[in-house]
């Protein structure tokens, strides 16, 4: 029975990346994302649990079987942790890392990297540079505290890129270090 909402939620998953819609994170892009948003201290990716957290959490929302904000129960803990791990089983690295990237909060109202690209920089998901990735994975860990606190998203963004070095090609870990996070323009944001 889990199993089968779990194929369910998979392919409902996959099918809304797929369907004529750009794609949240640029086709090969997704090793950046993952590697900030999941990496272990040696810069490698033995988890997808935030992501597949999110996920879930925002399934159930969608759906009103999930928590109040901020009322999770141990026993909801618990529940997600059954479905990540089962999603994990049958989802592919980049579909999570696409289904994640389509409904993760990034602050000022934005839900998903192209409502943020769009309403931060103008972008688009197919013109959108590792940078502005980097700075929305970034700024996916703790979106109120850093949409408002450049100091602080510049931090993590240091912090976060330089555990991920090991997971990202030299050339480009030296690029995102160096220029540091993409600023977010005051007063930009989504429509609520």
């Amino acid at each position: 029975m889990i199993r089968a909402i779990l194929a369910a939620f998979a392919l409902a998953t996959s099918q809304a990346a797929a369907q004529d819609k750009p794609l949240p994170i640029p086709a090969g892009m997704e090793p950046l994302v993952i590697a900030i948003v999941e990496p272990d201290s040696q810069g490698e990716v033995e988890t997808f649990g935030p992501m597949l957290r999110d996920l879930v959490i925002r399934a159930e929302q969608a759906n009103g079987t999930g928590p109040e904000e901020g009322h999770a129960t141990l026993s909801d803990q618990l529940r997600w942790a059954r479905k990540t791990v089962g999603l994990r089983l049958i989802l592919s690295d980049s579909e999570i890392a696409q289904g994640w990237a389509a409904r993760a909060d990034l602050g000022h109202s934005c839900i998903g990297f192209p409502a943020a690209l769009a309403a931060y920089w103008g972008a688009t998901s197919q013109d959108a540079t590792p940078q502005q990735l980097a700075t929305l994975a970034t700024l996916a860990r703790s979106p109120v505290s850093f949409a408002n606190n450049p100091e602080m998203l510049a931090a993590t963004y240091h912090q976060l890129v330089s555990n991920a070095e090991g997971a990202l090609p030299e050339s480009l870990s030296k690029t995102l270090l160096e220029n540091g996070p993409t600023p977010l323009p005051e007063g930009a944001g989504c429509r609520e």
